[in-house]
Formats: structure tokens, sequence, C-alpha cells
């Protein structure tokens, strides 16, 4: 909020965007000016042990981190390391996606998340995603690259008592339930699908 208030409302560009190669405006880096050299604040307290992916994207997990600190990797180039990722769906890109959110002030911004748990340090979520048909638990479980349509997968982890904790457009932090990803507004497009917890027996 602090940062909607200093850039008049608007978010900051996505230089990483849908199908290109450039380098990731990482919002780590890019808050880092509000957080200063306090890295503690970009972890989960229920997911602070090391990453053990090997893998260049060095995904986290249920407690783990992901990245490492000091060390460039895929994830990040400044050796970033944290278990929140960021919606990028709600920064404002450099092509003519009209799906972004681009500025804070919309209608139903407490429906709009911002930064929430995550296995990797950012997710571009749809409706088309679809549901886990088993636990996910270790980085091995979510696939690389979001392959399969799994975006939304990267926010499926069962950190808090089957939901996950996440940041809002309006400034409010809410818990999530995990079947209720599926109905946030991740994207102007998207389309809530209105799962229960029938549809995750496995969940309970």
């Amino acid at each position: 909020m602090t940062y909607y208030i200093e850039y008049e409302d608007k978010m900051w560009s996505d230089s990483y965007p849908q199908g290109a190669s450039t380098v990731p405006g990482d919002w780590m880096e890019i808050l880092q000016p509000y957080y200063q050299d306090i890295d503690e604040i970009r972890c989960c307290p229920t997911a602070t042990r090391p990453c053990q992916d090997t893998h260049s994207e060095r995904r986290g997990s249920i407690d783990t981190v992901w990245g490492t600190p000091a060390q460039q990797t895929e994830v990040s180039r400044a050796g970033y390391y944290g278990s929140y990722g960021l919606n990028r769906w709600s920064t404002d890109p450099l092509g003519d996606d009209e799906r972004y959110w681009k500025v804070s002030s919309v209608k139903a911004a407490n429906e709009i998340p911002v930064i929430l748990d995550c296995i990797h340090w950012h997710l571009r979520p749809d409706h088309t995603n679809r549901i886990p048909d088993k636990p996910l638990l270790v980085f091995s479980d979510f696939p690389v690259n979001g392959q399969g349509g799994t975006q939304i997968w990267r926010c499926f982890v069962n950190r808090h008592n089957r939901a996950i904790n996440g940041s809002f457009l309006d400034g409010s932090v809410q818990i999530i339930p995990l079947p209720h990803l599926w109905d946030l507004k991740w994207h102007r497009s998207f389309e809530r699908q209105n799962y229960t917890g029938d549809d995750f027996p496995w969940l309970r």
C-alpha cells in the first residue's frame, strides 16, 4: 500500500511478459526499499527451511523457501529467497493484455490477490488450471514452468490448516481456503469455479 500511495495508485511494469525472455522485474527488489534489509519478511514462519530443489527454478515447498540466499538463480537475478509469490496479473504489462489489473483502485479489490504463500516468486493463474489429484508436498510435486496448466498449484500449499495467507489489492490480508483459490479474481477475465471441499477428498 505504501508503494501504491507513492506511485499514485499504479503498479510497477511487468518486465517479464508472458512468452517473453526478458529479465523478471522481481517484486523482492522493487519493494526492497520498504522492507530494507529485513529478509525474513519475505518468508512465511512455517516455510523457512532452505530450498531443496536443484533445478534452476529453485522451487520451494510447504516448509521450504524458493531461491538461495546470495546466489543468482533462475528465480532471482539478485539472490533473493522467500516463501511468498506475486500474482503477476496485478502488475502493469509492457504489452496490451487487458487481463492485468495495473492499478489498485478497482472494484472488488478485496478479491484480487497480490502477494501470497507460494513455492515460486511469482504465478499467473487462470481458471482453466486443473485441480491437483493428490497432496502437493515437496518441490518435485510442482511442475517446472507451470507445465500442464498448473500455475495455480504454485500457491496450493497446505501451510495453514488447508489454507494459505494472502494480501489483496485493497491492502487487506486474508486466510484463503485452498478450494477457494479458483474463486479469486486473479485477472480481469478470471471465471470463478466454485469448487468445494468435496472436489478435494484427499485434502481432508
